[in-house]
């Protein structure tokens, strides 16, 4: 997917809030032990989603590193997608039109590909921002 690295940003940005419970995740170096340490972090704070049941959201985003930038809204109720929006923000590269798949935009599947990028070693750090 040519898309993958450029989407990390945006990736670990939706997350986030998700887990700002969970305080800073927080690594200086990418050994072993702290590819370990971040993907047990995300593991304890896919938990405590999972935790408290929710079924029903909403999550709005932006693509904003290399490639084209779209902003998106994803709408989740009762565990299924109703609603989503995918628009793109310079220039007319229909790139929401053939690439946005609004179930990769899922808490479940953001913690999935948090997971993977941090066994990856693409990412080595994850703020909470609001």
């Amino acid at each position: 997917m040519a898309y993958k690295r450029p989407i990390i940003l945006l990736i670990v940005a939706l997350i986030v809030p998700i887990i700002a419970a969970c305080g800073a995740l927080t690594l200086p170096s990418r050994s072993t032990a702290d590819r370990d340490q971040l993907t047990e972090q995300i593991d304890q704070a896919e938990r405590r989603w999972q935790a408290q049941a929710v079924t029903s959201y909403h999550i709005a985003g932006q693509q904003i590193a290399f490639g084209p930038g779209y902003t998106y809204e994803l709408t989740v109720r009762n565990g299924s997608i109703v609603d989503q929006a995918c628009r793109e923000q310079i220039g007319r590269t229909n790139w929401c039109q053939t690439n946005f798949k609004p179930e990769q935009y899922t808490i479940p599947s953001l913690f999935a590909f948090a997971r993977s990028q941090a066994l990856e070693q693409f990412i080595s750090e994850v703020r909470a921002i609001q």
